[in-house]
Order: C-alpha cells, then sequence, then structure tokens
C-alpha cells in the first residue's frame, strides 16, 4: 500500500488473527508484506485493517481489502470444426473475467495470445495451422488470473488433407 512519505511504521491486522510488519520498499513510498491464509479459508473480499505511524508519532488506523482467489481460471473453447494446412483460423475462448492472460498453442507451436473482443464478447486469437500435420491436433489453452492462479484445458482440431 502506498503511505506519505512521513510513514516510519505500517501493521496490518487480518481476519484470521495474524499480525503482520510491513516493509517499506526501498526509494519509494510503498509498504508491503506477504503472508499465508490459513487451510480452509474460503474465497473472497476480506478487510485488513492497517495501522499507521508516522514520524510525529499520529498513530492512524485504515481499512484495506485483500481478495483471496484459489481457484483455477475456468475456460471455454470455441474452435472451427475443420481446418486445413496452411489456413489461418479464429480461435476463441471464454474464461473468468479477472483472467489478465490467455493463450493458446496447437500441438508443439508456440502460444498466440488470445485479446478480448468486445464484439464477439470473448477473447479471439488467428493461429496458422501449420504444413504436415493431418488428423485431430490438440489445441492447448492457458489462462491465468489476477492471483496468478493458472488454469488449462485441451481441445481437438480436425485437420484434414
Amino acid at each position: 500500500m502506498e503511505c506519505d512519505a512521513g510513514t516510519v511504521a505500517a501493521t496490518a491486522l487480518f481476519p484470521f488473527g495474524l499480525k503482520l510488519d510491513l516493509v517499506r520498499r526501498p526509494a519509494s513510498n510503498l509498504w508491503e508484506g506477504r503472508f499465508l491464509v490459513p487451510e480452509g479459508f474460503k474465497d473472497g473480499r476480506y478487510a485488513v485493517r492497517i495501522l499507521l505511524h508516522d514520524s510525529s508519532g499520529a498513530r492512524v488506523s485504515e481499512t484495506k481489502h485483500f481478495i483471496l482467489d484459489g481457484k483455477a481460471p475456468e475456460i471455454r473453447p470455441e474452435l472451427p470444426a475443420s481446418a486445413r494446412p496452411g489456413d489461418v483460423v479464429q480461435i476463441r475462448a471464454r474464461a473468468d473475467e479477472d483472467v489478465v492472460f490467455l493463450s493458446a498453442r496447437l500441438g508443439d507451436g508456440p502460444p498466440i495470445p488470445l485479446r478480448w473482443d468486445a464484439a464477439a464478447k470473448c477473447s479471439v486469437g488467428l493461429l496458422r495451422v501449420p504444413e504436415g500435420l493431418p488428423g485431430p491436433r490438440e489445441v492447448l489453452f492457458e489462462a491465468v488470473d489476477g492471483a496468478k492462479n493458472r488454469g488449462f484445458v485441451r481441445a481437438l482440431l480436425e485437420v484434414r488433407p
């Protein structure tokens, strides 16, 4: 969290009983701390009380929030029924709204990013089908959300000669 330059100490009080002294990042007014949430704590939005002490001796209390998200993103791919070697096909996927990165790769090929398309109301990318890959081919989709959870799903693309 960002604090005034005069802040000399910051402590976070978590709803599960943890008291954590935050550390100022070098050459900044940002204070941070790392913590583990106890097992069994449900996903959701939680309040954290922050106690701030400044150089004049004043003490202030603020409430901030954190979101606990321990679930991998879900991906719902949409592929054309088939393609031919050399074709450039549009692939689509729908994913949880907190996804910050979404990609797809055909076989051992490089991943292609899928970008949000407001008109299509899903993420879209263009995939070139390489030569010499006839038959059903696996397309691997990967999504990463804001909490760095990773989700994967596979779909088949029929490559016709």
